[in-house]
């Protein structure tokens, strides 16, 4: 996807990330319906299965973001290092 000079915001991200869940709900839920796994007629089932897919949900989005900030960290001290032996 080349979104050109388009900036994302927070806001972008968040609704992003919304559309997303949502996304996956329906996959998971859909299948796991259409192949038994999951009773649609059981509401407290849905919520359940809802709940444990934004857990793990938010446990790779934070999984991700912690692997992205150290990845930084190393190609900014590699960059700085870079930097200061140019300098001298």
């Amino acid at each position: 996807l080349i979104l050109g000079d388009f900036q994302m915001t927070k806001k972008h991200n968040y609704v992003r990330f919304a559309i997303h869940y949502v996304y996956i709900n329906i996959l998971v839920i859909g299948f796991g319906c259409l192949v038994g796994w999951f009773d649609y007629r059981k509401p407290i089932h849905m919520i359940v299965i809802a709940a444990i897919i934004l857990l793990i949900y938010l446990i790779n989005c934070v999984a991700t973001y912690i692997r992205a900030v150290t990845i930084s960290k190393k190609i900014n001290e590699k960059l700085s290092d870079i930097n200061g032996e140019h300098m001298q």
